[in-house]
């Protein structure tokens, strides 16, 4: 494949990634209900952020010591940040890190389809 046609693959694998989690917990919550879907979903995120995180230091060679320029440069590598709109701030001393969801496609596709859940944004 060319450039255009891996980055257009890599973004529909991004996609595909998230329809399954979005399947996933639509499924657990149609089969328990709304509040054991989100423990389940929060159990999991956590699993999963863990293997991410730990997959993007490897790869990148990103330092476990790095402080907040690592964090940033991590959260910039995730698989949901090709697909959801986010962003980072800096405060004036550079001490802290803001990290924003600006759009959650997750949120979105809910409130589209009716299914609006604050508490699921805070899992994602």
């Amino acid at each position: 494949m060319d450039r255009e046609d891996l980055l257009r693959a890599v973004e529909m694998f991004a996609k595909n990634w998230l329809a399954h989690d979005g399947c996933w917990f639509l499924a657990a919550e149609e089969r328990f209900d709304m509040q054991t879907a989100i423990e389940l979903d929060a159990g999991s995120w956590k699993r999963f952020a863990a293997v991410e995180a730990r997959r993007i230091m490897t790869t990148f060679s990103i330092p476990a010591d790095g402080g907040l320029e690592a964090l940033e440069r991590a959260l910039s590598l995730r698989l949901y940040a090709i697909i959801n709109s986010q962003r980072t701030e800096w405060s004036d001393d550079r001490k802290r890190l803001r990290f924003f969801m600006d759009v959650c496609r997750v949120q979105e596709a809910r409130r589209r389809k009716g299914r609006i859940s604050v508490a699921r944004a805070s899992a994602s």
